[in-house]
């Protein structure tokens, strides 16, 4: 499943290319985010976009934009959403401080089956 690449045009960028792919994508959300623009402010502040589907943890200050959704994933048409999220733990341990200190890009999960009663068969981690 390929992971994709696009500005928040709701926090200030301007729409992508293939922005219109969007709504097929499975939403995200991230207690990590949330907490992140809160304590990092900045840039943050003026976002008009919800904190907890930021996907990047960028610059705050000077001409940064801050934390934006630049990361998503988009299921083939034929698969249904199961669940989805960011790993951005509110509260990181070890493992998480190391994905946390590797990129400013998070980790975006989807969690796909072939219809609704495959995605009742399995259990599904809750991401954050």
């Amino acid at each position: 499943m390929p992971t994709r690449t696009m500005v928040q045009p709701s926090a200030g960028d301007p729409p992508a290319a293939g922005a219109s792919a969007r709504g097929r994508g499975a939403r995200t959300r991230s207690d990590g985010a949330v907490r992140a623009a809160l304590e990092q402010g900045g840039a943050n502040r003026g976002q008009a976009g919800p904190p907890g589907e930021d996907t990047a943890d960028f610059g705050d200050t000077g001409a940064s934009p801050g934390n934006l959704r630049v990361d998503y994933v988009l299921p083939s048409r034929d698969l249904v959403v199961c669940a989805s999220g960011v790993y951005w733990p509110a509260e990181p341990d070890a493992a998480a401080a190391a994905a946390l200190a590797a990129t400013d890009h998070r980790l975006v999960w989807v969690d796909v089956g072939f219809d609704a009663a495959d995605c009742q068969r399995r259990s599904t981690p809750t991401g954050q």
